[in-house]
C-alpha cells in the first residue's frame, strides 16, 4: 500500500497551511482546504471543457494558482475547475473580500467571516463555514 505523506508546517510565522510531501511544485494549502483534493490535484487531471486552462486543480491550472491564493496559501479553485468538476466553489472570491490588514475594534482585532451565497456549492457553506479569515491576512503568515 502506497502512503503519501502530509508535511504540517507549525511555527512562527507559518501555523495555518499543511504541504502534500511528495508534491512538485510544493504548495501550501490553507489549513481548511480538504487534504483529499490537494491529494487528488497532486495527480493530473485532463479536463477538455477549458480551452485556455487544460489541466484543473491546484498543481496545474493557472487560474487556481493566480485566483486561489492568497500571500502565499491556496484557499480555493478558480470558477473554470469549479465549474467543471463537483468541488465546492462559487462566485465568492476570497482575494476581492478580505481587507489588506487586520480591523482593530475597541482595541481588538475583529474576526473575519465569509458569509455564503445563494450557491449550494458556496466555500462559505462547506470547508470556510464559520472559519475566522483572519489568518489570511500578511501580518498572520
Amino acid at each position: 500500500m502506497n502512503h503519501t505523506r502530509i508535511s504540517s508546517s507549525v511555527g512562527k510565522r507559518h501555523n495555518s497551511y499543511y504541504i502534500i510531501y511528495y508534491q512538485k511544485p510544493k504548495i501550501k494549502y490553507c489549513s481548511y482546504f480538504p487534504i483529499e483534493w490537494a491529494m487528488k490535484d497532486s495527480f493530473i487531471e485532463i479536463h477538455n471543457r477549458c480551452k485556455n486552462n487544460p489541466y484543473m486543480g491546484s498543481v496545474c491550472c493557472e487560474n487556481c494558482k493566480k485566483y486561489g491564493t492568497i500571500n502565499g496559501l491556496f484557499t480555493q479553485y478558480c470558477l473554470n475547475c469549479v465549474n467543471s468538476s463537483e468541488r465546492p466553489g462559487c462566485e465568492c472570491n476570497l482575494r476581492k473580500m478580505l481587507p489588506n490588514e487586520k480591523v482593530l475594534i475597541n482595541g481588538k482585532y475583529a474576526k473575519i467571516y465569509g458569509y455564503p451565497c445563494k450557491s449550494k456549492k458556496c466555500i462559505f457553506n462547506t470547508y470556510l463555514k464559520n472559519v475566522d479569515l483572519s489568518f489570511l491576512l500578511p501580518n498572520n503568515i
